[in-house]
């Protein structure tokens, strides 16, 4: 395989905000790059403000949208698709 999709990743609460999140996309990242592993990909609510910055932190790129992806407490969001390819 030379691309894997993130489904999920979440931190405890009492670890957010001490760089855990980036630590575990970080790791992945090198997994790939050792692996052979081309691609990433995934999808993230358009409004996990946290989330977003992450991934754009580690180099993701925004690639699309899936409108009202997510339905949740009765309300839709969109979903933004994310991508992140080894450099050359």
């Amino acid at each position: 395989l030379d691309e894997i999709d993130i489904i999920e990743i979440g931190v405890i609460k009492e670890l957010r905000r001490r760089g855990v999140a980036y630590k575990l996309v970080s790791h992945l990242q090198k997994h790939c790059i050792k692996n052979g592993i081309q691609k990433i990909f995934l999808c993230v609510a358009e409004n996990n403000t946290a989330a977003i910055s992450l991934y754009e932190k580690t180099g993701f790129n925004k690639i699309g949208i899936r409108r009202n992806y997510y339905f949740r407490n009765g309300f839709s969001s969109d979903s933004y698709e994310y991508s992140w390819k080894v450099k050359s």
